[in-house]
């Protein structure tokens, strides 16, 4: 079995801190099947929203629909458990992430394939689902988004208004804007869950959605892995590329750029230092064009960008083995990056 090690390195940087982190507190959550966290974000009381991926229906979990569903857990500031709440169906549906709304309420996305339980509908093979709740846990409202084929809930992202932006991926052709096979989908819905408008992303091949951040100016970018090599994916290095796109307030391209070599990249996170430079989180398998340093397996490889979308530098990491970068912020004193990663060893 393969063993992941996680951990919290620093790179790019001038120095390293030498102080240790103390742990503040830690619990488990979950039942007698498996659990797997998802997303978790600070809340105004001072606690916590967690969604998770729960197959259980004792221990800590009540209210499991069938198979895997939605797990919206809120902890205190001290991780104690204050409420749970099972959100699904009679099959599969993953959880992408969960964010609270202005109301003080909460927001979660993710993919249904089913319509029963708590999902009143379904258009296609998989929709992107995404579902309301109150301060206290209870559903207020849930709505289903997607076409004939396959869509996936990712990421999601409040705005000050109280409209959210839904990150995911889409392949039904009738979807208007459709690019190709997969593209990258970004849907806008009212605070009440009603659809006001959509984008999609790409070119004529497979376009999947990393992450995504704000920049300082206010507008959207969002990493992504490429197969394509037109539309936004226009000067792809072979293979699979890294895909960075940065959007206006009204979700159309200020420009686009693909980076990486001739094999493999996957762009996971994108965060923007204090003076305005980008920086994308890659695994990276390949040994040439923008990629150096190449140690073996899969690397994980960080480029820097101008805040145009030119490439500045490149830097690979790990060992001969898989290394995995899972997120990236930047450090507050202008210093550099923080990289998350994990090695498959």
């Amino acid at each position: 079995m393969l063993n992941y090690l996680r951990s919290i390195l620093l790179a790019l940087l001038p120095t390293v801190a030498s102080a240790q982190p103390t742990l503040a507190w830690q619990h488990n959550y979950g039942g007698s099947a498996n659990e797997f966290p998802g997303s978790i974000q600070p809340t105004t009381d001072g606690g916590y929203i967690v969604l998770a991926f729960s197959y259980s229906n004792d221990g800590q979990v009540t209210g499991n629909h069938g198979q895997a569903d939605f797990w919206a857990v809120k902890l205190d500031g001290s991780g104690e458990l204050e409420w749970q709440r099972c959100l699904g169906s009679s099959g599969t549906d993953s959880p992408g992430a969960m964010q609270q709304t202005p109301d003080g309420g909460y927001i979660a996305v993710g993919t249904a394939n089913t319509a029963d339980g708590d999902i009143t509908s379904n258009a296609g093979l998989s929709d992107i689902w995404a579902v309301k709740l109150s301060a206290t846990g209870t559903l207020e409202w849930e709505r289903s988004y997607g076409g004939s084929l396959t869509e996936t809930g990712r990421w999601l992202h409040v705005l000050p208004n109280g409209e959210v932006l839904l990150f995911g991926e889409t392949s039904s052709p009738e979807i208007e804007g459709s690019l190709g096979q997969r593209d990258v989908f970004v849907i806008r819905i009212a605070s009440d869950g009603s659809q006001l408008d959509h984008h999609r992303y790409g070119g004529t091949d497979e376009d999947l959605i990393g992450y995504f951040g704000y920049l300082q100016d206010g507008s959207l970018m969002f990493s992504g892995s490429t197969y394509s090599s037109n539309g936004h994916a226009e000067g792809n290095h072979g293979g699979t590329d890294g895909m960075v796109i940065s959007l206006d307030e009204t979700l159309n391209v200020n420009w686009h750029t693909c980076i990486g070599g001739s094999a493999y990249e996957n762009a996971t996170a994108i965060c923007e230092d204090i003076d305005g430079n980008i920086y994308v989180c890659v695994s990276s398998n390949s040994q040439n064009s923008q990629i150096t340093n190449f140690h073996g397996g899969t690397d994980f490889w960080i480029a820097k960008l101008s805040a145009g979308g030119d490439f500045l530098m490149g830097n690979s990491f790990g060992g001969s083995e898989n290394d995995l970068p899972w997120s990236i912020i930047p450090r507050p004193d202008g210093g550099g990056v923080c990289i998350r990663c994990g090695s498959v060893v």
